[in-house]
Parts: C-alpha cells; sequence; structure tokens
C-alpha cells in the first residue's frame, strides 16, 4: 500500500466522523472505505496516538458507533481546522524516521565505504578516552544519518552489524532493538545449559 492512501484514507476518515454526529460501526466504514476492519482498526489506532479523541458508544445492539467529540476542532487554547490538525500530523510523521546510527569496527568501514542509503551523511567522530581506558587502537566512530521513509528495510540492515552499530534515533527504533537482541540473548542463554 502507497503511503499516499494511507493519508487519504485517514483525512476521509476524519471528514465523515466529524459530519455524521452519531458515529458510525466498524463495519460501516470498511463498507465505506472498501478496506477491511483490521485495517480501520489500524487506522483508528493511529489516528488516536496523534491524538485525535476518537469516542465510541455503544448502540441498542451492542455494536460501537465511532465518532469525534462535535467540538473537537473548536476547544481549547488552539483552534484548529481539520485540514490543519491532519497536516500537522502528518507532517510530523513525514519527519519522524530522520535515523541516526553510530558504527564502529568493520561495520564503519563498510558504512562509508559502500554507503547503506541514498540519504546517508557520514562523519568520523574522534575516539574518547579516559585516564583509566586502556588505548587499544583507535575505536572511531562513523556517525550516519538517513532520511527515510520507511523504517522495515533499515532495520533489516542495522541487525545484519550486530555489535557493532548503535541506533541513536528514532528512539521508538532503538528500544525495539534492544529488546529484540536482548530477548535473543535469553535465548542463546536457555539453551547453552550449564
Amino acid at each position: 500500500m502507497a503511503r499516499g492512501e494511507q493519508i487519504l484514507r485517514h483525512w476521509n476518515l476524519l471528514r465523515t466522523l466529524q459530519t455524521r454526529g452519531q458515529g458510525m460501526t466498524l463495519r460501516d466504514f470498511a463498507d465505506e472505505c472498501e478496506v477491511s476492519q483490521l485495517t480501520l482498526q489500524r487506522d483508528f489506532e493511529a489516528l488516536q496516538e496523534a491524538v485525535f479523541p476518537l469516542e465510541f458508544q455503544e448502540n441498542e445492539h451492542g455494536k460501537r458507533c465511532w465518532r469525534l467529540p462535535h467540538d473537537v476542532f473548536k476547544a481549547g487554547p488552539l483552534v484548529l481546522s481539520l485540514t490543519e490538525t491532519l497536516s500537522l500530523h502528518q507532517a510530523e510523521q513525514l519527519f519522524d524516521p530522520l535515523a541516526s546510527t553510530l558504527f564502529t569496527g568493520p561495520a564503519a568501514l563498510l558504512v562509508e565505504e559502500r554507503g547503506s542509503h541514498d540519504s546517508q551523511r557520514v562523519e568520523w567522530l574522534a575516539s574518547e578516552h579516559t585516564l583509566f581506558e586502556a588505548l587499544d587502537g583507535d575505536r572511531r566512530a562513523l556517525q550516519a544519518t538517513f532520511e527515510l521513509a520507511d523504517l522495515i528495510e533499515f532495520k533489516h540492515r542495522i541487525k545484519s552489524y550486530g555489535g557493532d552499530t548503535e541506533v541513536l534515533r528514532p528512539e521508538a527504533l532503538r528500544r525495539e532493538l534492544r529488546d529484540a537482541w536482548l530477548a535473543a540473548i535469553e535465548l542463546y542463554d536457555a539453551r547453552a545449559g550449564p
């Protein structure tokens, strides 16, 4: 699915929610948008994470009718139109995938030599030694910054460098990789035996 399709669907969902005061069921939305109910659930979650106050009420048949509060774009200290609000949300998503990563050892040389992405910008950082560190060669780091539309392929590439890389941002990717590596360590420790 193209990123533009999701943005357009979010826009249409918010417009529909704003104009249907009583709300609509997930199935009605799915039929109108011609997508699955699972896709719409993900869309609703994404919009709620972006601080759109989606709410639901159960109708007489026990079905949830989703809607936006009638005054959602008219209340509070800052009044934004639906278009302005959605534009800010989408702009935030476009700037989010700016990734910054440190590479050391062989990974640093590979990234510098071959490149990792068309948008890659690299800078060698000087080694930082303290009085208590042994100077075991020059362990310089290469800091690379990438402007990415999607982090999935980038995540797989970063994993391939193993311990010679550290994601600095985005924080969500940093946590995700950390958790994946910790789970792998637990798996290996569990199978190692005594």
